[in-house]
This record gives C-alpha cells, structure tokens and sequence, in this order.
C-alpha cells in the first residue's frame, strides 16, 4: 500500500500582504493551500469532484488514486491554520478495482455523502458502474459506509453503463445517473437511478427515470449531469448531448418534482435559439432561488462560431410554476474551445446568488507574457439588483496562485469548482488536473481561495 505522504503532499501557497482595513471585499480572493496530487500516473484527465459538508469540511474527489487507481476521496479538515487530511475515504476491499474512478462524482447534503465509481465493473459487466452512501458520524464528523451502501442495478446487461457518472442528493431523496444506458433501440440513451430515505433512515431504490418517450435518444446521455434542491423532491436532469431541434448535441434539461412515490415530468428546458454542439447541460447549480445551467460550447452573441461557452440562468415564477429565463452570462472576451461553464457552483450571497463559473481551457497570456495554452481559469459573478431580478458582472478571475505567471500550460484548472461560506468569509476551489509538480509528473492538484481577511503572510483562521 502506498504511504500517506505518498498518496497526498500539501504544499502552502500563501499571499504576502499587509493587513487589509475595512469589511472584506468579498469579490477579492486570494490563494491559500493547495492539495494534491489528485492521482498517479500521467493521465491527463478532467477529474478531481470537490464538495463542502455542513460541516465546513473539504471533500476532493481523486478517482484516479489509490494503488492501481482505483480512486479515493481525501476529506480535510481545517486544523491548525491548514487543511489536513482527517479520512480517506475508498471503496471496501472486495470492490476495489483499477480504473473504477471511485470519487468521480460526489454529492453532500446533511450528514449524507454520496460518492460515484462509474467504471466499476459489476458481476461481470465492465463499467457498469456503483455508488457508494456514507454517512458522517456525529462523534468524530468521520463517514462510515451504510450497511447496505453500495448502489448498482442487478441483472442488467452491455458494457459502458456508468452509473454513478453524476450523483446528486437531498435531506430525503438521491439519484445518481447512468449516461451509457441504451433504450428505444439506440445506445447511450441514459438513465437515472432513483433512492429514497426511509424513517429509520435506511436508502431504498425507488426505481428509474427514462428519457422521455419521443425525445431524440441516441447518444442524448441523459443522466450525465444531475442536481437536486435541498430536500431532494426537485431534480434537474441533464441530457447534454441530445439533439434539440435538429441540432446535434444541443443538449436539454429535464426538471422532475416528486410527488406521492412518483418524478412526474415539470419542465424541459434548453437554449433558445438552439445550436449544434452547445451541450446544454453539462453542469449545474441552485443558489437563491436561481438555477444555473452551463453550455460550454455556446457561441457568445456577436461572436460567431467561438463556441467558447456560455451561461443560461433562470427563475422560479411560481404563478407559472415554472423556471424563465432570467439571463445569459458569457465571458468579458469570448475565446474559442475555452469551455466557459464545465463546472458551475453557487452559494446565496448577502445580495444574492453568487456564481463560480469553471473555464479549464483557456489560454491565458499575451504577447507580453508567454502564452499558457489551457492553463484554465475560475471566474467569480456577482449579483446586481436590477427590476425584480439580477443582473450578473464579471468581478475575479481566479488563476494558479493567483496570476497569469504562475500558470502553466495544461493546467485545466476549473475542471472542477467549488464555492461556499466558511464562518463568514467566501471561500473556493479549483480542480487542475493537468497540473505538474514533483519532479514533472502530471498529476493534478486543487488550488484553494479565501477571502481577502489577509494578515501578515498567512490567512486568519476561518
């Protein structure tokens, strides 16, 4: 077995300054630690899954770690002015297996942890993939597997099903979706797995979500991304590479909402006009009363055929029971292939929902400065009170400790993005996959940002 300081090294990036007079800025933030390495090995793969638990602690998806990659997930803790390691999380003995990519998808909501190993082979059925439920111990905020924890689908047939590519959970109900499902006679249709809390909190498999019948199915990945609110009785469907209106993988969005042991069918949603390749969908999130969906190969008006990505948001009208589109985000300066949108996560500000937008692709530099292709980016909107709504502007762009020089090509960072609250200070963080340290080896890490409460050269602890 590899050893600790194998399997994970902590390297402190801290930003000198002087201390800052005033309420923070909360549209300032400033590199703290960074995590890693996300895996071994030298694959260059978009992965490392990070969510926060309620109890403010960091939980970082590394599906390719552990010996023979079979995937883990580092739960740290803020202790002593730093995160540290507090478990590692795997699957049990008898499943671990090389390449399942156990922590590729994570989901948390109240003491329940939901993790994803899509590529988990299953009685025999290369990929079919599992998921895992935990729940936090209130004694030492550890997890623990349930008794019967691991989630897979019996008897099912064809190899690529996935489940557990995307996981999503609420107080009483989860999903986790099968992208590589085939249905209607066609492949790569998908599906989604439904689970629901009993009183004694035990999770039972409640059944399945189809696509919907008449829908384009062929290789429509219905399932491949997933959210729920709170409660778990609403759940976004994403379906990113259907075609919609003729227009091959423009991707659509299912909304169900539970009702007595049932997903009833509310809304469909997807990106008008359509386009070809926008894949609506790919990434979601819910925060003050807004759902944000992600197209990140939409072209960004008066920028034809850029298909650098862009942002839809919407709101709930309750007269109409339904979700209307309230804005469009797209980037300062459009950039071909960028990816505006791989990952989106948002939290309900003091004026309202802020967003953290993922661009894992874009080159950064300019003549002045050497250009790092795919060095990726986060970049932070902000809420205006505009009307009855919001408008959204642009405020920081996170990079790799902080600037344009210290990223490198390949980095990819927003490949995976997280933003939250920590005891009133914005905290975030990045995924970057493709990041080398350590002698060279691509092995991803995960930069962290904390607002700008900045002391002397180190952070105050949160």
């Amino acid at each position: 077995m590899i050893t600790f300081c194998q399997c994970l090294t902590l390297a402190l990036l801290l930003q000198a300054g002087s201390a800052l007079a005033g309420s923070p800025d909360e549209t300032l933030l400033v590199p703290g630690q960074a995590l890693g390495p996300l895996r071994q090995g030298n694959s260059v793969v978009e992965d490392g899954a990070v969510v926060m638990d309620e109890r403010s602690q960091l939980l970082v998806g590394m599906p390719g770690g552990y010996t023979g990659q079979a995937g883990t997930v580092f739960l740290h803790r803020w202790q002593d002015g730093s995160w540290q390691v507090h478990q590692i999380l795997t699957a049990p003995a008898q499943y671990l297996q090389t390449g399942a990519r156990f922590g590729q998808a994570l989901a948390s909501q109240g003491p329940w942890l939901l993790v994803g190993a899509p590529r988990e082979t299953v009685n025999g059925v290369t990929e079919a993939g599992a998921g895992y439920l935990f729940r936090r111990r209130t004694s030492d905020d550890r997890y623990e597997l349930l008794a019967a924890g691991r989630i897979v689908q019996q008897g099912v047939t064809g190899s690529a099903r996935r489940l557990g590519s995307a996981v999503a959970i609420g107080d009483n109900f989860a999903a986790l979706g099968v992208p590589g499902h085939s249905a209607f006679g066609a492949t790569q249709v998908g599906q989604v797995v439904t689970l629901a809390r009993q009183p004694n909190d035990v999770w039972l498999n409640t059944g399945v979500i189809n696509l919907p019948a008449g829908s384009p199915a062929g290789g429509a990945a219905f399932g491949a991304a997933l959210l729920m609110d709170v409660t778990g009785s609403e759940l976004f469907v994403a379906a990113p590479d259907q075609t919609v209106s003729n227009q091959a993988l423009a991707g659509r969005v299912y909304v169900y909402r539970h009702n007595s042991g049932t997903w009833p069918l509310l809304q469909q949603l997807s990106w008008t006009p359509t386009d070809l390749l926008d894949r609506f969908g790919s990434a979601m999130a819910l925060a003050g009363g807004r759902l944000f969906i992600a197209a990140p190969a939409r072209s960004k008006p008066a920028s034809a055929h850029t298909k650098g990505g862009g942002v839809g948001v919407y709101r709930f009208y309750a007269g109409l029971n339904s979700w209307v589109s309230e804005a469009d985000l797209f980037p300062q300066t459009a950039q071909a292939g960028a990816r505006f949108g791989q990952a989106l996560s948002a939290r309900s500000g003091a004026v309202g929902p802020q967003l953290l937008v993922g661009v894992p692709r874009r080159n950064l530099g300019t003549l002045l400065i050497e250009v790092r292709s795919e060095a990726g980016e986060a970049v932070l909107f902000e809420p205006l009170p505009a009307g009855g709504g919001y408008d959204y502007i642009e405020t920081s762009a996170l990079r790799w400790a902080g600037s344009i020089q210290a990223s490198a090509s390949g980095n990819r960072l927003g490949s995976s993005v997280l933003l939250a609250s920590r005891n009133g200070l914005l905290f975030a963080a990045t995924a970057a996959p493709g990041r080398s340290e350590d002698g060279g080896q691509t092995a991803g890490w995960v930069q962290t940002w904390i607002g700008d409460q900045i002391f002397g050269n180190s952070f105050e602890q949160p």
